[in-house]
């Protein structure tokens, strides 16, 4: 019986796309003309060693971009911080410095999105990630605790809160107007909050804590460490 094959990172893409193309290589061989069988010859030895030598220099270099957030969730923050250490990672996912630099132009400038009150709250949740989950409910507790934030010292203390994942997502739940916020170079400050996603946003993080009982524990302590943080 064949298992179900599950194309989830960068990794697996790879993988997936050279072994079809080297079997459909030797399946179009026989096919083709003398001439062109020399030509796709050398195609076949030539790909798999240009594609190693890619790989490995990506390895080598960059190799966190081989992996999907997902691959992350419930490693310890210690294990991934060590795994991802020469590349400088946060919680699995790189630092841009492009980005960080953009955002030091923006130091004291606010966020001119508003809270909208039409967006549909329960959908939205619905196609969010555990990660975006729960990224939403520590921008709440730092709204009810008044208690402006460091996001990569959010980051660092809760490990399933990867870096720019977790900072792309904010700031387009921003954007959407789910809250508004005036960003610093190094706090940000919640200034509204959507009431409806207010009152939901603890039971999504709840329900989503108890639909997956394999990582029943250690989403437990991720909603403990949130709260820690913003006490």
């Amino acid at each position: 019986m064949m298992r179900n094959i599950t194309i989830k990172n960068p990794l697996s893409i790879i993988a997936v796309f050279s072994t079809i193309t080297e079997g459909l290589c030797i399946y179009g061989l026989p096919n083709l003309t003398e001439k062109n069988q020399d030509i796709f010859v050398w195609f076949i030895i030539c790909f798999p060693t240009v594609l190693i030598t890619i790989f490995f220099l990506t390895l080598n270099f960059n190799h966190s971009v081989l992996y999907a957030p997902s691959d992350f969730i419930g490693v310890d923050k210690d294990t991934t911080k060590k795994f991802f250490k020469t590349n400088k990672y946060i919680g699995g996912q790189k630092e841009n410095k492009e980005l960080k630099d953009k955002q030091k132009t923006e130091i004291d400038k606010p966020i001119l999105s508003k809270v909208k009150s039409e967006i549909n709250v329960d959908e939205f949740l619905k196609n969010s990630s555990i990660i975006g989950v729960f990224a939403l409910y520590a921008v709440s507790l730092s709204k009810i605790k008044e208690k402006p934030f460091n996001i990569n010292q959010l980051c660092d203390e809760v490990s399933l809160l990867t870096g720019d994942y977790t900072v792309g997502y904010l700031i387009a739940s921003s954007s959407l107007g789910l809250f508004s916020r005036t960003n610093y170079s190094k706090k940000w400050v919640i200034v509204e909050y959507n009431g409806i996603l207010m009152n939901k946003i603890e039971n999504e993080v709840e329900n989503r804590i108890n639909n997956n009982p394999k990582e029943l524990e250690y989403l437990k302590s991720q909603k403990k460490a949130i709260e820690e943080f913003f006490a």
